[in-house]
Parts: C-alpha cells; sequence; structure tokens
C-alpha cells in the first residue's frame, strides 16, 4: 500500500518574510492586521493549501492507495482528483468538492455518504442510503451555507461563482444534476494561501448546575452580576467569567425583567454554565469553585430556604479545563507557487523510503 502525505505546517521565517513585504493581509473585515506578537505568540501555524500540491502528489505517484494531507480547503482533494483524471472544468470540480465533502448531508434526510458522478458540463450527486434523496433545495441550500457571501465562494487561488449554477432532478427522483459552476482565478501573481494560527490565551474552568426555586430564576439577572462583583474583591487577579443559562433565552441579560411570584414564574427550571478563563489552571478553578460556592449559598430577595441554591448533576461540579487557545493568525499571504509550501512523502508499506529531487531531507516530491 503506498501512501502520500502532505505537510501543510508553515515555518514562522516564512510568514516572517512575507510579512515583512507587506504580502499578509487580514482573511476578512472582522480579522484585524497581523502583528509581530502574532506571529511570535502562535504555536503552530499551518497553511489551507488548494488543489495544486494534491495534484501535484498525485501526478507523482500515480499508484497512490491513500493520500494523507494536513490543512487542505475541504473541497480541494475531489477538485484535485478530477484533475489528475483529466476534468478541466474547476467551477464544477471544486462546485463538487463543496456538496462532497460533507457526504450526503445534502440530502433529505441528511445521510453519511453520496455519489458524484462527473462529466464534462455537469456532475450527479445520489446519497448511497436508498431512503434519501438529494433534491434541487438540499443541494442548493448546502452550496450556500457556512459563507459570509453564498453566490461568491473564496477558495485558495479565486473564486468559485455559483451564480449560474443549475440543479435539475432527475428521473430517479433521488439523483441531482448540477451545471453552470465557475472557477473565477485570481490575477496573476495574486495567489493566496490562508494561515491559521493560535497562541495561549489562558486557562479555563467551568461548573454546571440547575435552578428550580422559581424565585430565584426571576432574580437571576440581578444575582449573577452580584455573584461576580463579589468575586473580584475575594480573588484580586484578571480572569473572565461567563455565565449562561438554558431554560429561558437570555435569561440573564434581561435587567428589565419584571419581579414574578411564586406562581406566575414561566420557567419550571435553568440550568447555570459557569466559563472561567484565568492566567493559571489554579486561578480558574479558584473562580469556578467560588462562583459555585456563592450560586449555592447566595442570599435573594423572598429567599425560603437558607441554602441549596444550585443543584448539581455531578461530583465535583466545577471542572478544569486545560489551555485555552485562540486565533492569532487567520490571514491570507500571497505565494509565487501554490504548491511550494506544501512538499510531500511518499511510503510504501514494507519498503523503504521514496527518496526525490526536495530540498529538504527525506522529503520526495
Amino acid at each position: 500500500m503506498k501512501i502520500v502525505t502532505i505537510e501543510a505546517e508553515i515555518p514562522k521565517s516564512t510568514i516572517q518574510a512575507k510579512f515583512d513585504k507587506g504580502v499578509v493581509q487580514p482573511c476578512g473585515n472582522g480579522v484585524p492586521a497581523l502583528q509581530q506578537a502574532d506571529i511570535d505568540d502562535a504555536t503552530v501555524v499551518v497553511a489551507q493549501m488548494g488543489l495544486e500540491p494534491w495534484v501535484q502528489a498525485m501526478a507523482a505517484h500515480t499508484d497512490f492507495d491513500i493520500i494523507i494531507a494536513g490543512r487542505s480547503y475541504d473541497p480541494a482533494p475531489y477538485a484535485a482528483f478530477c484533475v489528475h483524471k483529466g476534468f478541466s472544468n474547476l467551477g464544477l470540480a471544486y462546485h463538487m468538492g463543496k456538496i462532497m465533502e460533507c457526504g450526503a448531508v445534502c440530502a433529505v434526510p441528511k445521510s453519511a455518504e453520496a455519489l458524484a458522478i462527473m462529466r464534462k458540463q455537469s456532475f450527479d450527486i445520489r446519497p448511497l442510503n436508498p431512503a434519501a434523496r438529494c433534491t434541487p433545495l438540499s443541494v442548493a441550500a448546502h452550496t450556500l451555507y457556512e459563507k459570509s457571501r453564498p453566490d461568491l465562494l473564496a477558495g485558495p487561488g479565486g473564486l468559485l461563482d455559483v451564480t449560474q449554477s443549475r440543479f435539475e432532478q432527475l428521473d430517479d427522483g433521488r439523483t441531482l444534476r448540477v451545471s453552470g459552476s465557475r472557477f473565477l482565478p485570481a490575477a496573476q501573481g495574486q495567489y493566496t494561501v490562508k494561515l491559521e494560527g493560535a497562541r495561549r490565551a489562558g486557562y479555563s474552568a467551568m461548573f454546571f448546575g440547575g435552578i428550580r426555586d422559581p424565585i430565584l430564576i426571576s432574580q437571576l439577572h440581578q444575582l449573577a452580576p452580584m455573584i461576580e462583583d463579589t468575586i473580584r474583591t475575594v480573588l484580586p487577579y484578571e480572569f473572565e467569567l461567563a455565565l449562561h443559562t438554558y431554560g429561558k433565552d437570555s435569561l440573564l441579560a434581561e435587567s428589565d425583567l419584571p419581579p414574578q411570584s411564586i406562581t406566575s414564574c414561566p420557567v419550571t427550571e435553568v440550568g447555570v454554565l459557569g466559563k472561567v478563563l484565568a492566567p493559571t489552571q489554579d486561578k480558574a478553578n479558584a473562580v469556578a469553585n467560588l462562583a459555585k460556592v456563592f450560586f449555592i449559598h447566595a442570599p435573594y430577595s423572598g429567599q425560603v430556604a437558607t441554602a441549596g441554591n444550585l443543584m448539581m448533576p455531578f461530583s465535583p461540579c466545577d471542572l478544569p479545563l486545560g489551555p485555552v487557545a485562540e486565533f492569532c493568525l487567520y490571514h491570507l499571504m500571497e505565494v509565487d507557487d501554490p504548491a511550494e509550501l506544501f512538499p510531500f512523502i511518499a511510503r510504501t508499506i514494507g519498503k523503504e523510503l521514496e527518496v526525490g529531487g526536495m530540498a529538504r531531507p527525506t522529503l520526495a516530491r
């Protein structure tokens, strides 16, 4: 069995050189401009490869059995296989990949596997579950999801344009034919790959419990900030405490919620989830533990009992969650060669590593 692996981890030195040249830009309006600290703080950085590294690996090892790659644009493996087999219409290839990367989620009902049949001017999608079917609505809806702009889907090296796509139900009632999709390549010299990197933002802990007292439920919007203020007087270090309720929408945020009597409260039970972020695990644990204790024992207007405000479904109620990561790189980086950052190697089970002409030792492209 021949297995080809494609690497996607990017050395910081490569990113630094591109950053110094000014060819690294935010991926979308919601992403801040890249700072030097973002590069320095990142633990591991990967780039999202397009179809080109896949095509090169397939061409170099036509007898491959399995290809395992690092971070890829989700439709890229499917589109690359089409190119490898001689299909040149990247609009159809990428659109088919966009559907197939989720299996038969595009079917009704949602299923696990689907079959794609490629043609020069169209492709067909058919769920392998005989009880499921692909419809124009289900496949079109799956085409449009997960994107800020649903008609032009950005990816490495260009845009998938589905404004002229057509969705045709075939006679079997289960297979859908798609045509008219186009790929708009980026201008010469403007091929970009998306960098993804994260840094450690701190450590997290949580607690979870339930409240059934309708008197307390009606006052949660007042009790929660009081508990957080009390914790900050006891623990004099920086932390974040987010309190979420389940059972009534935005209950903690309803500062204008009127007092409700024990008979008029519309909620019978509310779940409270507390999430903590702090500089160390011990500090995060302390905040979660104290918040839990205050929820159990805090006084409130009209209280009948003196404790037991919070029901704990498991023990311990407060749990350490470990380090927390946050994105520090989510940026587009210009590259001269779409495949230059993604070397690959091939191994055959039971045989020595194949060696080729790569610049890096032990890597064969």
